[in-house]
């Protein structure tokens, strides 16, 4: 079914409430209301640290002044342990600790190789990381008889500073380092 569309409402003008409008106009410009740069050091830029992830899904992150903040997992899925993070503290005003992470702004992550051992399930491949990873790991460049179910792989982690983004981490095969059980 579709929708009953509804027919629009006439504004019309009226003299004293365009003429008030016009009034407040020029205070507008110089009032609180009109956004501006945040002050050094405010709460609104958030505070600095590295992200230590942990494999139950959760995590900290570090502060540049030993500070260590709470991170859940609806947060953690952004992050690589060493990420620097830029994050909002939850306030303490009613909401809980201080020492937990309310939001991530932003995230700078420097090109980095991750062990991967090549695990079978069904007819696909799939890369498990042995560091605390909570992204879908897409690798490109491995040609096809690279590896093999068993072995353990170095990928390239791509260098990433952005807003924090959910979706399959892209990572280029390095090389590939054999099966974890050898004996040499």
């Amino acid at each position: 079914a579709l929708p009953i569309s509804r027919p629009r409402r006439r504004i019309e003008s009226d003299a004293l409430v365009d003429s008030s409008f016009k009034d407040v106009g020029p205070l507008l410009k110089n009032s609180a209301h009109v956004a501006v740069a945040p002050r050094k050091n405010s709460p609104t830029q958030g505070v600095v640290g590295k992200a230590h992830l942990n494999h139950r899904g959760f995590g900290f992150v570090t502060s540049a002044d030993g500070v260590a903040y709470f991170m859940r997992a609806n947060l953690v899925r952004f992050l690589l342990t060493g990420d620097e993070v830029r994050f909002l503290p939850l306030a303490e005003a009613g909401e809980g600790s201080s020492q937990e992470v309310r939001a991530l702004t932003s995230i700078r992550r420097a090109s980095s190789l991750l062990m991967c051992e090549v695990h079978q399930v069904a007819d696909l491949q799939t890369l498990v990381p042995d560091e605390p990873c909570f992204f879908s790991l897409q690798l490109e460049g491995a040609p096809a008889d690279a590896y093999a179910p068993g072995d353990v792989i170095a990928v390239r982690v791509p260098a990433f500073e952005g807003a924090p983004v959910a979706r399959p981490l892209q990572v280029t095969f390095e090389r590939n380092l054999g099966r974890r059980d050898r004996k040499d």
